[in-house]
């Protein structure tokens, strides 16, 4: 399989869960006041509304890479999460 087919293959439930993983790993490792892209990366509803509630504008904000809350709670495939950034945002 060329290098070029690797890289641009769909996201496979296995690949999802090690990028969420990933980033919950490099999140939880920095010592931070906690944020939005935390929140949704560990799955933790009652912190991302919590979040939302004293600054709604967060679920139009931008991590370091450039995605917003939406396209992290797509990512973990938690319905919940995306549903409550949409109807906040």
């Amino acid at each position: 399989m060329c290098a070029e087919r690797l890289q641009n293959r769909r996201m496979t439930h296995s690949r999802r869960t090690f990028f969420v993983a990933s980033a919950g790993a490099a999140l939880s490792a920095q010592e931070t006041k906690p944020d939005i892209f935390h929140a949704i990366s560990s799955g933790n509803l009652a912190l991302m509304t919590q979040l939302l509630d004293a600054d709604p504008q967060l679920s139009r904000s931008r991590s370091a890479d450039g995605r917003t809350p939406l396209h992290y709670a797509c990512a973990t495939g938690n319905l919940e999460m995306v549903t409550r950034i949409v109807t906040r945002g």
